[in-house]
């Protein structure tokens, strides 16, 4: 496929609150299905001077999650889901959430079907109730679809957009989440990954016994109580905990916010 062929149909019904967008894609099916549910993501999920994805992680299982962030318009944004189908490479669904600014669920369906180019993509979003929800939605759906297609039928040029400058993470964006406790990566340096963790609340006690964990707080105040006293960090000032050095985390007010670094494959022991 080239750029002409590159053709997508997409419609909003605004009656039942549903966009429908199609694309043809000269890439398998199997091909198309990793695009969709992989951090290649935050690549082809743009509409340009609308919004972008900065960010992207998942875990793509029937009941796991999903998250997004990025700019839209200037603003930080975040979009949450599950998983509701996962069936390789011919089916995808997932609920659709945007907490800030929130809009409840909708539910976002991705049938492949093989053809003699490569896959028909259809992409189906239900439950956007309100009009301008549905043509905004609309509108990036056919966007990014269009440079989903590019990106997979033009492999030089996927190389050469791939090679670009490293990703920004708004910080903000990723602690604007409104759950009591929120624990998330955002990145990862060689085989440490580094989480932002949201607390309104305590975290019970445990130690990680096969790496140490540093706190950098950016956001409150945090307290970190171990068995012979009590370490209370404020905004810019960082702690670390040698690995199996039982202690337990506490917001101190109503709210915290700072960043973890820690061993990829540590270890959380409830002690």
């Amino acid at each position: 496929m080239n750029l002409g062929r590159a053709h997508i149909r997409s419609r909003v019904e605004v009656a039942d609150g549903r966009v429908v967008a199609v694309v043809e894609i000269a890439a398998s099916p199997e091909r198309v299905f990793q695009a969709l549910t992989s951090a290649e993501i935050v690549n082809w999920w743009v509409n340009p001077g609308v919004f972008d994805t900065r960010q992207w992680s998942g875990d793509v299982r029937v009941d796991g999650r999903w998250r997004a962030s990025g700019i839209a318009g200037g603003v930080p944004y975040v979009l949450m889901g599950e998983y509701l189908e996962v069936a390789p490479p011919r089916r995808l669904s997932h609920t659709w959430r945007l907490i800030e600014p929130r809009v409840e669920n909708s539910v976002v369906s991705f049938d492949l079907e093989p053809t003699a180019i490569g896959t028909l993509l259809t992409v189906t979003h239900t439950g956007l109730e309100a009009p301008e929800v549905g043509k905004g939605a609309a509108g990036g759906w056919e966007t990014s679809l269009r440079e989903l297609a590019l990106r997979l039928s033009q492999p030089q040029r996927a190389a050469a957009l791939t090679a670009k400058l490293p990703q920004v993470t708004s910080l903000a964006a990723e602690s604007s989440s409104e759950a009591r406790y929120d624990n998330h990566p955002i990145a990862t340096v060689n085989d440490h990954v580094v989480r932002i963790s949201v607390m309104t609340q305590p975290y019970p006690w445990h130690c990680h016994p096969n790496s140490d964990e540093t706190f950098l707080v950016i956001e409150g105040r945090l307290e970190i109580e171990f068995e012979d006293g009590t370490l209370e960090l404020g905004p810019g000032e960082m702690a670390t905990v040698p690995r199996g050095v039982r202690h337990r985390t506490r917001p101190v007010g109503d709210r915290s916010v700072n960043l973890t670094f820690e061993a990829a494959n540590a270890e959380t022991v409830a002690v």
